[in-house]
């Protein structure tokens, strides 16, 4: 007896806790959004700044691969090559998300480090996310980035 007792009180506490859960038609569905925020990042190209060839990616480039250094606070990065289908590759490299403004360094074979100073923006979708927004390189501008392919002048 005591144990059908203490069944009928756990089926009681039970439909309380799931009554209590009923949302209303005017609550807002809030999608969770995870703690751990997805990386963003910057595209490129490096092109010769007179005659716009790819110095990387060319029929026959005025530089290997390996001769791309990307750092940050005196760390390289690492750079991914990749390749969008249509107008071929390009490279890629993770923006630090820790702060919205920042500033890579970009070197070229033996030539000397070109600042890119870039600055991310707060998207909230319905998670916020920080896509590149503004680039400068080399006395370039360039704005509203988000994920598209820049041809940064070198």
């Amino acid at each position: 007896m005591k144990a059908l007792g203490n069944v009928i009180v756990a089926c009681l506490l039970l439909l309380i806790s799931i009554s209590s859960c009923k949302r209303d038609d005017g609550d807002k569905l809030v999608t969770a959004c995870t703690d751990r925020l997805m990386p963003e990042y910057l595209n490129f190209r490096i092109v010769d700044k007179s005659t716009n060839a790819d110095l990387f990616f060319a029929n026959q480039p005025a530089y290997a691969i390996g001769q791309l250094k990307v750092t940050y606070k005196k760390l390289e990065r690492p750079v991914q090559v990749k390749s969008d289908g249509t107008s071929g590759n390009y490279f890629s490299v993770q923006a630090n998300i820790a702060g919205l403004k920042d500033t890579m360094y970009i070197q070229v074979g033996n030539n000397a480090a070109v600042p890119l100073i870039y600055t991310l923006a707060k998207v909230e979708d319905p998670c916020p996310r920080y896509p590149v927004s503004t680039v400068m390189y080399n006395n370039n501008f360039y704005n509203n980035v988000g994920a598209q392919i820049l041809s940064l002048k070198q």
